[in-house]
């Protein structure tokens, strides 16, 4: 992404949409906030590479990626909430694009905003396929 200061506000290496925050009434602290977890999501993606890296067995690595996946999902809540939005998992993004995640990412670009499609062999989200299969 290009950075233009007339839309963007630059915090290390991340850009906040300007509009959006002035839209959304974002605070100064509620910056911070979103800011710190833009990072944290960055070392899980890091931790995910390592992981998948590794010489743990398939199982231990699926287990680790599974919690990071959680993770994130946590805090794209936390996102939606402190950029003021519903909180929906239909809206979330970063949690698809953890290294190692194979799900369908061009149906779920398609699908953004409604149910996501999980790959069950995925290694990073096959515990979501199971989740379904226990409603």
């Amino acid at each position: 992404m290009e950075y233009d200061s007339e839309k963007w506000e630059k915090h290390g290496n991340h850009l906040l949409n300007k509009k959006l925050l002035e839209e959304q009434s974002v605070s100064e602290e509620q910056k911070k906030h979103i800011i710190r977890i833009y990072d944290i999501i960055d070392k899980l993606y890091k931790k995910s590479e390592k992981i998948l890296d590794s010489d743990k067995t398939q199982e231990e690595k699926k287990e680790i990626l599974k919690n990071i996946s959680v993770r994130i999902e946590n805090l794209e809540y936390q996102l939606q909430s402190l950029w003021g939005f519903p909180l929906s998992e239909k809206f979330h993004k970063y949690n698809l694009n953890i290294p190692g995640c194979t799900c369908p990412v061009l149906d779920n670009l398609d699908n953004y905003g409604y149910e996501r499609i999980y790959n069950c062999e995925c290694l990073v989200h096959w515990w979501k396929c199971e989740n379904k299969e226990d409603n």
